[in-house]
């Protein structure tokens, strides 16, 4: 078996690519493939681009929307709810966190 070297650039550019030739939505290719990145580059190869195969392999079987966007909502002063819609969580997370930064700023 043959080993081959990615940069983190290259990695992040392999996993885009398969999420979004497999048919996720560019926004859940692009934090997908930044979480997955991060994770071989971080040495943990379980949620790393391994974790592709298992990604693809979900949406391939219906059990995840490709496209769906999440809907963020300020529930209470320090609370912040995040609805998916079905697809994976990585773009609920990043479009709620700068509204959760604020709320913790807020009420610390």
């Amino acid at each position: 078996m043959e080993t081959v070297n990615l940069s983190v650039d290259e990695a992040y550019a392999l996993a885009y690519h398969a999420l979004s030739s497999n048919g996720f939505s560019e926004q859940h290719a692009a934090v997908i493939a930044k979480n997955v990145t991060a994770g071989e580059r971080d040495g943990c190869a379980s949620h790393g681009l391994w974790r592709l195969l298992g990604i693809v392999d979900t949406l391939r079987k219906g059990k995840v929307s490709a496209d769906a966007l999440p809907t963020v909502v300020s529930q209470a002063p320090a609370i912040v709810k995040a609805d998916a819609h079905g697809a994976y969580s990585l773009l609920a997370f990043e479009q709620a966190l700068p509204l959760l930064i604020e709320k913790t700023r807020q009420c610390g």
